[in-house]
């Protein structure tokens, strides 16, 4: 009988150092959880404020976007311009050359 109490007393012992291991794993636990919320709320507030960054460049993406189309548009047209007033500078060089020439071929036939 006292060999089966100090059997029961050893394991009571052992089931006390037991429990409180558990309690002790389990406070460390519940700080690591407490921490983890901050952090997660921390990096909710983040990420919310990265997913307003984004939309606003992407928003600014958009408009440079629309910016580059019309410039883009703008320069053909200048170039084509361009085009046009070089085409009518040359016909109206051409047009002058032989102007001059005739006049040169009526002068020199009244001489």
């Amino acid at each position: 009988m006292e060999a089966t109490n100090i059997e029961l007393g050893v394991l009571y012992e052992a089931n006390m150092q037991h429990a409180f291991s558990i309690e002790s794993k389990n406070n460390k636990h519940e700080v690591n959880c407490e921490a983890l919320k901050q952090r997660e709320s921390s990096l909710s507030s983040k990420n919310f404020e990265l997913g307003d960054k984004l939309r606003e460049c992407q928003l600014r993406i958009s408009e440079m976007q629309s910016q580059l189309f019309d410039l883009c548009q703008r320069s053909d047209e200048m170039a084509s311009a361009n085009q046009q007033l070089e085409t009518l500078q040359k016909e109206a060089a051409d047009r002058a050359l032989m102007l001059e020439l005739e006049w040169k071929s009526t002068v020199t036939h009244i001489c």
